[in-house]
Order: structure tokens, then C-alpha cells, then sequence
């Protein structure tokens, strides 16, 4: 009886590893993906900001200091933006935008380390990043005139995403919608999202909008805070890309 209270839980590990590991081969992402799913309850019941699709940008210190320097960014941005890559396929981005002109980008930051490409291209931008820990994800991100994003939801509520203004159509035809509810991008003006919530893109312009794109760490209470740093710290790497 001893031998088989010992045996049963070594089985259902196994088999638990052995699942993990098939659902990991269809899909390498798979336990980040199973990760972020599984804490949006908990970040929901611990966040301190409560659970609002949009945030003025003055909310948080590191929104308030990326919104202080947006010439900074707008300047190396607008010198090397012809020269991004589409951001159509990668983790996350896969099919949201219908074609690879659509949508551009160049990743600065991606949680642990600032992307080589991007030190090289855009040096003031990455030394302004490089001193907000809490900035996670930072990237620039171009939307071509005309462009579509579909309608779809981010996978991980740990975090705040920040759109900066950097060289925008200045017009609500070119705009956001989270929730139901309409932001367009001016030059120089940030806004806070939870992305989570449903969201889609239309540039119904002429003209190309460039912004300043990242995801700043959510302020939690002291169980979601600390879960959270623990899986940024240990998960989200699986999740890294370059440029």
C-alpha cells in the first residue's frame, strides 16, 4: 500500500511532463501562451490600477518619462524607419495584418536585453530604455498608409502597453479602438491600454503613422507583483525575437 501512495504521484508527473512536452512540440510557445492565460484572473483581482481599457500616459512614471523624451524618439525614428522589417509572423503578430507592407517595426527592447540592431540604428532611444527597468517590451512601430489591424486580443495582462506619438497623421482617421473605445495618436501625446481587452487598428490615411510602441510591468499587489516578476524573469525569455 506504502509502495503504491509513492507510485501514484510519480505516474501523474510523468504523464504530465510527458503531455507538456507533446503540446510544447505543436506549438514552441505553448507555455508561455498556457502561462498567460492561466494569471490573467490573478492579475485582474491584484491590480492596483484597476481593469480599465484605456489610462492617460501621466499614470505611471515610466509612461511619464518615455512621453517627457518623445522628440528624442520621434528624431531617430523618422532617420531609420524605411529601414524595418514587417512584423507579419512574429509570435503574436502572426495574422493580424493581411500583408507584410502593412505593418513595420524595429524591437528595441524585448524583456531582457537590448536588441544590437536597434543600439546601432537608434542610441539615444536605447539609452532612454535601457534606465526603465520596468519597460519590458519597447519597440518602433510603422503603420502604412491605408493599413489594417484585425481585431484581436493580447495574451498577457502583467503588463501596460504604451503608444507614443511620434510622427502621426494628427487625424481620427487614423486611430485605435480598445474595447469599443476610439484613441487616435497625436504627435507627442502618449496613451496607457490594456491590451487585453479586444483592439483593433485603421490608418484610413495618407499618410505613415510612426510610434513609439512597449509594454511597462502592471502595478500589482504583492502576490501578483511577485508572480509576475518571477515569470518575466523565467518565461517570457521563451517567448524573445530579434529584429
Amino acid at each position: 500500500m506504502n509502495q503504491l501512495v509513492v507510485f501514484i504521484p510519480i505516474v501523474l508527473v510523468v504523464v504530465a511532463i510527458i503531455l507538456v512536452c507533446v503540446y510544447t512540440i505543436n506549438d514552441p510557445y505553448a507555455i508561455p501562451k498556457l502561462v498567460a492565460t492561466t494569471t490573467t484572473p490573478l492579475y485582474r483581482y491584484t491590480s492596483l490600477i484597476g481593469n480599465e481599457p484605456l489610462y492617460e500616459d501621466s499614470l505611471l512614471p515610466e509612461s511619464r518619462m518615455l512621453t517627457k523624451n518623445w522628440k528624442v524618439f520621434r528624431d531617430e525614428a523618422l532617420a531609420t524607419y524605411k529601414t524595418y522589417s514587417s512584423i507579419k509572423g512574429d509570435m503574436f503578430f502572426e495574422d493580424i495584418v493581411d500583408t507584410k507592407e502593412e505593418w513595420k517595426k524595429l524591437y528595441i527592447k524585448w524583456h531582457s536585453k537590448i536588441d544590437p540592431i536597434a543600439r546601432k540604428k537608434c542610441p539615444k532611444s536605447c539609452a532612454i530604455i535601457e534606465k526603465l527597468p520596468n519597460v519590458k517590451v519597447a519597440m518602433f512601430s510603422v503603420l502604412a498608409p491605408g493599413a489594417k489591424i484585425h481585431p484581436h486580443k493580447g495574451p498577457y495582462k502583467g503588463c501596460i502597453r504604451y503608444h507614443l506619438g511620434l510622427a502621426t497623421p494628427n487625424s481620427s482617421d487614423c486611430f485605435i479602438s480598445v474595447d469599443n473605445k476610439i484613441y487616435s495618436w497625436k504627435d507627442g501625446e502618449g496613451i496607457l491600454l490594456d491590451d487585453t481587452f479586444e483592439h483593433w487598428v485603421a490608418n484610413n490615411t495618407d499618410q505613415t503613422r510612426i510610434i513609439l510602441f512597449a509594454d511597462i510591468v502592471r502595478p500589482m499587489s504583492f502576490v501578483g507583483k511577485h508572480i509576475n516578476a518571477f515569470i518575466m524573469n523565467n518565461i517570457a525569455s521563451i517567448t524573445s525575437r530579434e529584429n
